[in-house]
């Protein structure tokens, strides 16, 4: 049994399956589109007009998919607390747990298929797949389809925009006094991206740069090592999936992972996270100040630097909880670091 208390909301239950509906979720706006068995309409694609309007209808499934679509995240619970804001929005339930970008948010559809699914669909603006919200049995149907009506506008005629191309690492290597510094002062984890981009960087070539104790390289083998380590001990955490559009977020125990070929795949009845482990290509464990104290950090890249997952320890569970966290990382060896831009390894 874990030594750590379960969380104090429960979710709503749904047992129906996922899997049905996880291909429609994840697809692209043309694929979508030129589906002959869909029944589909074009919906006003803003967080703000979107999302408050769910919180009425039950609960959902809410989908998101790493930028490169080698993690996905699907969680179930209701669309409640959403907080508008300049740059992000955010949907604030201990089960649907949300950081929204409208600038990124370009295209929806609502759709039925042809066995009477009802799901929402969101995109950026060359069709890539941002967000999905599936209903559930327990969903009111009567009111979504009130939501549709409510929200329905112009297919837009607009041809998609180009996708945008990965931005790969970006370091500084002339600031990296600076970067040392900024990043020791730090309060808060939301800093760090701040820095970084007044620095000229982006969150993986600051990674390689900084070298270690701020960050470790290690094995794309540390992540299942790890996550698998922190079901069986119970261990809570946080773990964030997301692209430009949407991060979704999981917070406490993960179940059980198992692996069918290269695909690390963890269940619940209320969870569904997948994580395509023949892509992680890098893996940093980085640790920040906070005044709270260190946020520790389990993070996975593409190839082409495209970030695929972060998981921290889940402070709101204790000191207990976030001791075994950091203890599961710390345990992990490091590598010798990819190279900085400038050819030499990153400074130890």
């Amino acid at each position: 049994m874990s030594q750590f208390p379960p969380p104090t909301d429960q979710p709503p239950h749904t047992d129906r399956p996922l899997s049905a509906d996880m291909a429609l979720a994840l697809a692209d706006l043309p694929s979508l589109d030129g589906r002959a068995d869909l029944d589909r309409a074009a919906v006003v694609a803003h967080p703000d007009r979107l999302i408050p309007a769910l919180a009425d209808l039950g609960p959902l499934t809410g989908v998101t998919a790493s930028g490169g679509g080698a993690a996905r995240i699907a969680k179930t619970g209701l669309y409640r607390n959403f907080q508008s804001g300049p740059h992000a929005s955010m949907v604030l339930d201990p089960q649907i747990d949300l950081r929204l970008f409208a600038a990124h948010w370009a295209h929806a559809r609502a759709v039925v298929s042809a066995a009477g699914r009802r799901s929402l669909h969101v995109f950026d603006a060359s069709g890539a797949p941002l967000h999905a919200i599936l209903a559930t049995e327990a969903t009111d149907p009567a009111a979504w389809d009130a939501l549709v009506s409510a929200l329905a506008c112009p297919a837009e005629p607009a041809p998609l925009a180009p996708a945008p191309a990965p931005e790969g690492a970006r370091a500084n290597p002339a600031r990296l006094a600076d970067l040392r510094q900024g990043w020791a002062e730090l309060t808060d984890t939301h800093q760090f991206l701040r820095l970084v981009s007044r620095l000229k960087m982006n969150r993986l070539g600051a990674y390689r740069l900084a070298g270690a104790p701020l960050a470790r390289a290690l094995s794309p083998d540390a992540v299942p090592r790890v996550l698998g380590a922190a079901a069986a001990g119970g261990v809570p955490m946080m773990a964030f999936v997301g692209n430009r559009g949407c991060i979704e977020i999981h917070g406490g125990p993960l179940p059980a992972p198992h692996f069918e070929s290269d695909l690390l795949k963890m269940r619940a009845p209320d969870l569904w996270l997948d994580l395509d482990c023949a892509r992680v290509a890098e893996v940093w464990a980085a640790t920040k100040p906070t005044k709270a104290g260190p946020a520790v950090s389990l993070e996975a890249f593409e190839a082409d630097g495209t970030l695929i997952a972060q998981i921290f320890g889940m402070r709101r569970a204790g000191e207990a909880a976030i001791s075994a966290w950091d203890a599961l990382i710390a345990a992990e060896p490091s590598l010798a670091a990819p190279r900085r831009s400038d050819g030499k390894e990153a400074a130890e």
